[in-house]
């Protein structure tokens, strides 16, 4: 009986390591877009990344908030994103323009790459 109990999972592991190298082929060298938002609501400074991706292109990506300037734009600050692609930069909004990026992402183990984005500007008077 005992051996019978080790085939059984023995059998389980090869079809699950079967099941992930049959996908992880499928998409490699996949890309996804991505996109950033920054909302125009309180709190400020709060958005969120989607993507076709899935988890991959959602979860953890990094996100940056710039100040938008006549010279160089000021990055004020850094954020991950959440499972469900939220982030947020608490920090007291002042009169000016802001927009957030998201960095490229992806998977390398599994050839899966995001697109990074910018968001459109917010104008806060």
């Amino acid at each position: 009986m005992m051996g019978t109990k080790r085939g059984l999972k023995l059998g389980a592991a090869t079809i699950a390591v079967t099941a992930i190298g049959a996908v992880a082929p499928a998409l490699a060298g996949t890309t996804y877009g991505s996109k950033v938002t920054l909302a125009n609501s309180f709190p400020a400074f709060h958005g969120k990344v989607k993507s076709d991706g899935g988890g991959i292109c959602i979860e953890d990506r990094r996100v940056r908030l710039y100040s938008q300037s006549a010279g160089q734009d000021e990055l004020l600050g850094k954020a991950r994103t959440k499972s469900s692609g939220k982030w947020k930069i608490v920090m007291e909004p002042s009169s000016g323009v802001y927009y957030a990026k998201v960095k490229k992402g992806g998977s390398a183990s599994l050839g899966i790459k995001c697109k990074g984005d910018e968001s459109k500007p917010v104008v806060i008077d």
